[in-house]
């Protein structure tokens, strides 16, 4: 990037394997040693960048919803309130899961499922950082219930459906090789988002 130095570049290189990597094993996959190799550095080269492995998972864990927020929420946030705008939401995340620098589908589903194995630093910001995505996506659906969505509707019971239907394709894409995964899910989701 322009204006980046060296010590930015070399961080934002490491911070891109380390999220590859975490697409594909987990959070709890992500070692100092095993990136040092990836990237060609020296451990003590990592160390200067990250004191431990949990700093290491943290930092990692915190550019991802980074990214998340950047890729998925805001581009979705620029459109008006409404059900077109959750349905965006939810192509966004589909979408991300899938990138090329994902090569193992989302980072963040990978750890969900192998809580055990991380320590409880960095499971207390898994938790912090989906819970202000819940709040924020809730919220996304009370404006939506003054546009084009039912008013009626629950709408904590209206974002945990929606939550689920995105894993539940996540699961069927990814290990159940479902060809049809992301339509099925954008049709749960247009058949959850009742018009008023």
């Amino acid at each position: 990037m322009p204006g980046m130095g060296k010590g930015q570049h070399t961080f934002s290189k490491i911070i891109d394997q380390a999220q590859h990597n975490a697409s594909l094993h987990g959070i709890s996959g992500l070692t100092i040693g095993s990136l040092a190799n990836q990237l060609h550095m020296s451990k003590s080269g990592l160390f200067a960048h990250f004191g431990s492995k949990t700093d290491l998972q943290k930092q990692v864990v915190t550019a991802i919803f980074e990214r998340f927020a950047e890729e998925v929420v805001m581009t979705a946030l620029e459109k008006p309130p409404g059900r077109a705008q959750i349905e965006l939401l939810m192509q966004n995340w589909i979408g991300w899961s899938r990138a090329e620098e994902r090569p193992g589908g989302c980072p963040m589903a990978s750890s969900f499922y192998d809580l055990d194995a991380l320590e409880l630093p960095i499971r207390q910001l898994l938790k912090s950082s989906m819970l202000k995505f819940r709040k924020v996506f809730q919220h996304m659906i009370e404006q939506a219930q003054t546009v084009d969505l039912d008013p009626h509707l629950d709408s904590k019971q209206l974002t945990t459906q929606l939550i689920g239907v995105y894993f539940s394709q996540h699961i069927n894409h990814w290990l159940l090789d479902d060809a049809t995964a992301a339509e099925d899910a954008l049709v749960a989701v247009r058949q959850l988002l009742k018009p008023v």
